[in-house]
């Protein structure tokens, strides 16, 4: 059972303390805004479609693309081997001191977003973008794909290229391009973004650090063509993971 006197350690915690609240006629809500179980189900159902089924489909696309190019594997775990090591695991304060992994998390969410067309906005007052007149309550749909393969934009937009994200000394560069926003841009930026990136950089550095990805014998490797839904699905394809030399001991 929550209780009062228990401390709020996330965003379920307070969800259920403000319904408790609710139920003890304590809380200061409205009639019609109380929160519900609907409401509670609801929210948690968000927060891991927007969470979790975006993150998984980000790290398919990195996989398949290093099996697509196995030179980039190898060339992150050059840069692993140098930067940590074989005596201790990747840590977050790594990622500033591995900027080909991350050039390649970016070129990822680049070549493929994960949310093509973004999230749909509506107007709220009258507005132009450039020539065009946004009448209020229109709705708005961002054409990321476009934004992304764009070739004025970008030199050969349809290669996989994690080297159009770092200079000319190898150091990350975080917008080569006014045309990159995986996550959007202004007030309405996805809230998980900085989550979303620490996550995809631990996985994939823990994962590159001890074991080389594959495809088994006897499998075919998909193109990496995606199929348009909720996210931009990933082709199914088999993965094998072996063990670096270097850990075997």
């Amino acid at each position: 059972m929550f209780s009062n006197e228990d401390s709020a350690n996330d965003l379920i915690d307070v969800l259920l303390r403000a319904k408790l609240n609710m139920e003890n006629n304590n809380s200061p809500l409205l009639p019609g805004q109380e929160l519900t179980d609907d409401h509670l189900l609801m929210t948690v159902a968000d927060i891991f479609g927007a969470g979790v089924e975006t993150t998984t489909t980000v790290l398919k696309w990195i996989v398949l693309y290093l099996l697509h190019y196995p030179e980039v594997q190898q060339k992150i775990q050059e840069e692993l081997d140098q930067t940590l090591g074989f005596n201790r695991y990747p840590k977050l304060d790594d990622r500033q001191h591995l900027p080909y992994l991350d050039a390649t998390i970016s070129e990822t969410l680049r070549i493929r977003p994960v949310a093509p067309l973004l999230i749909p906005h509506e107007a709220l007052t009258d507005a132009s973008i450039g020539k065009y007149d946004i009448p209020k309550g229109a709705h708005v749909v961002i054409n990321l794909w476009s934004i992304h393969h764009d070739e004025k934009e970008w030199d050969k937009p349809m290669e996989f290229n994690p080297g159009r994200f770092l200079d000319k000394d190898g150091k990350r560069v975080a917008f080569p391009s006014p045309s990159y926003f995986p996550f959007g841009a202004g007030v309405r930026v996805c809230l998980g973004e900085v989550l979303a990136k620490m996550e995809l950089f631990l996985f994939m550095a823990w994962t590159l650090q001890r074991f080389t990805l594959s495809v088994p014998q006897g499998h075919t490797l998909p193109e990496p063509e995606g199929k348009f839904g909720v996210v931009l699905q990933v082709p199914k394809f088999k993965v094998k993971a072996t063990l670096r030399e270097a850990w075997k001991a």
